[in-house]
């Protein structure tokens, strides 16, 4: 994270393998800093994660 608590670099190779870790840190950080209901919580991993699988299927050499 930054100075400031409010960003935070990750890289990972281009592969699914990773994916489910990057997926459990995302729900690791909102279960922990924010004030979301479960409900909202499962929804922004969810999204997280589809983001996340979209990005290493399609943004990435084969």
């Amino acid at each position: 994270m930054d100075e400031h608590g409010k960003s935070m670099k990750i890289t990972i190779p281009a592969s699914m393998t990773f994916s489910s870790i990057l997926r459990d840190l995302i729900g690791s950080l909102i279960q922990n800093d924010t004030q979301f209901s479960s409900k909202w919580k499962h929804r922004i991993q969810l999204m997280a994660d589809e983001l996340i699988n979209n990005a290493i299927e399609h943004g990435s050499s084969p």
